[in-house]
């Protein structure tokens, strides 16, 4: 995918004012100055060396079990760190603290991992009676966030139509049941045949690979995923 290097001027002289007024604090630490300070984003792990390309799970020895097992529909997933430590108290400072100002800053670390191409991005619906409790979906934000970087089109064209059980209640098995048939179209693919979904985190894959399914049935060729972190060890 390529992605923009000049964003608006006007949005980073917004942003630039917002911070100087309200300055970012570390999610992990509270330093002031980043949504993960120098520090703690030297703790974080990249994700991707000795993970599988498709699923993004951790390769065991004689390839992905995943894979194997549930991957029909995905085609790859990126992600830009593991899902421990500083990244995982972001995650939950953005998905149940309100922290919505850290999107941005997690989006261009998102873009910076080599995202595929794609014509349009999507991001993973929340049920609306979730979205209404936590007012936002944190997916969405991340979604607009990286379709302004590479200046391509976003469209909520799934929607979630069972408020199942949380996926982080459940163990790994479970989670692939509890997300089977939970998602419809909610609109129309039009031209595009690439398409990107998004969410904060990937757990088991069980999720993009529900979206995946239902967007290769609305015509979609390749459906990648993005993610700010994946669980290595599901």
């Amino acid at each position: 995918m390529v992605w923009n290097d000049e964003p608006s001027r006007m949005r980073a002289t917004l942003a630039s004012l917002w911070d100087l007024l309200f300055p970012p604090r570390c999610a992990s630490c509270r330093e002031r100055g980043e949504w993960l300070c120098a520090e703690c984003l030297a703790l974080c792990v990249p994700h991707g060396p000795g993970c599988c390309r498709r699923c993004g799970a951790w390769l065991e020895d004689g390839g992905c079990l995943t894979c194997a097992l549930h991957i029909r529909h995905l085609d790859s997933l990126t992600a830009a760190y593991a899902y421990e430590g500083p990244v995982r108290h972001l995650v939950h400072a953005l998905k149940y603290r309100g922290l919505t100002a850290a999107a941005d800053w997690m989006a261009l670390r998102m873009a910076a991992s080599e995202l595929p191409r794609a014509e349009l991005i999507v991001p993973v619906p929340l049920h609306p009676r979730r979205q209404h409790q936590r007012g936002y979906n944190q997916s969405e934000l991340l979604a607009a966030a990286l379709a302004r970087e590479g200046d391509i089109p976003t469209a909520g064209l799934l929607r979630r139509i069972r408020f199942e059980e949380p996926q982080t209640r459940l163990s790994a098995s479970s989670r692939w049941e509890n997300v089977r048939g939970a998602f419809e179209p909610a609109g129309e693919l039009g031209d595009a045949k690439s398409v990107l979904v998004v969410d904060d985190v990937c757990t088991t894959g069980a999720t993009m690979e529900e979206c995946a399914k239902v967007l290769k049935h609305m015509g979609a060729a390749t459906v990648h995923g993005a993610v700010f972190a994946r669980t290595l060890l599901a």
